[in-house]
């Protein structure tokens, strides 16, 4: 375990927080751009090198408290703990970057479009049966195989949320135990 005090430099496009350390970029989940951090960095066998945050010491005013009470554990949203100003920012500049890399020039471009709570249109659910029988239905933790059981989902449409509880009673009927089913829609939104 290594604990590192660090200065976030930029989000990537998956949401996480990067900061550099010496040579090596550092990429923490849940940090935003200009904050000082600490964050427990695992010593990964890739070329990826990811920090687990454990407290944020300078918070950026690009924060904003997430609406959604299982954002801290789920991968269904990256962004939701940043400003709707500071999220059109950081995907137009990703964008921009993109096209740089490319040699395509900036296009003149129309106001970047966000969405509000409870419109998300697109999930993609994990149900898994265990070997007792026992019915787990929700996401995938972020970079994870575990699930994140939900009762509830703040950002999707109420219609998709409410079919929750009927998937729990439903599913076990068919659904053998130690198997897992993953399903999803086709209708993105910001929350995406």
């Amino acid at each position: 375990m290594t604990i590192l005090e660090l200065t976030i430099d930029d989000v990537g496009t998956q949401g996480d927080g990067i900061a550099h350390h010496g040579n090596e970029t550092i990429f923490i989940a849940g940090a935003l751009t200009g904050e000082r951090v600490r964050a427990d960095i695992s010593d990964n066998t890739n070329m990826v090198k990811r920090g687990q945050l454990l407290e944020i010491l300078i918070p950026c005013s690009l924060r904003s408290d997430p609406p959604c009470i299982h954002f801290s554990k789920c991968g269904g949203c990256q962004f939701q703990h940043m400003k709707d100003s500071a999220y059109t920012t950081v995907k137009l500049g990703q964008l921009q970057q993109t096209l740089a890399r490319a040699g395509i020039p900036l296009p003149s471009m129309l106001p970047v479009v966000t969405t509000a709570i409870q419109t998300r249109k697109r999930a993609r659910f994990i149900a898994h049966r265990d070997k007792r029988g026992l019915l787990t239905l929700g996401f995938n933790e972020w970079r994870s195989h575990a699930i994140v059981p939900l009762s509830m989902c703040s950002v999707m449409v109420p219609a998709i949320t409410n079919l929750l509880e009927p998937l729990k009673k439903h599913l076990p009927l068919w659904l053998p135990p130690d198997t897992a089913l993953r399903r999803s829609s086709n209708v993105a939104s910001r929350w995406a």
